[in-house]
């Protein structure tokens, strides 16, 4: 890539990485030990437009986490308003995840 010049100064061009906020999610929730898969869709909020709620599928013969553990490993990981969070858990665990399925995803965690 080639460098450009600020007033003579050069510098590298930025290039600004777009990501899904939900896939952002799901990867960190992915690097908690243990988690197999996750997914993260968005949840009607009258407040915030969406909240994120999550899914994980846990690798064969681990057990699930307690919620308020794996949202706490959330919390070091993203931004506030990224740790799905609700009244009740918002990290669920499921046996298999749908993938690139979000309709069905909703259905699957009530919402």
């Amino acid at each position: 890539m080639d460098s450009c010049t600020c007033k003579g100064v050069p510098t590298m061009p930025s290039i600004a990485r777009v990501q899904d906020p939900a896939e952002e999610v799901a990867a960190v929730l992915r690097r908690y030990p243990g988690v197999r898969d996750a997914a993260v869709v968005g949840k009607p909020d009258a407040r915030l437009g969406q909240v994120p709620i999550a899914a994980i599928e846990m690798a064969p013969g681990t057990p699930p986490p307690p919620p308020a553990t794996i949202e706490a490993f959330a919390r070091e990981h993203l931004t506030a308003y990224m740790v799905p969070k609700e009244s009740g858990s918002s990290i669920r665990c499921r046996d298999g995840l749908v993938e690139d399925q979000p309709a069905e995803l909703k259905i699957i965690l009530g919402l």
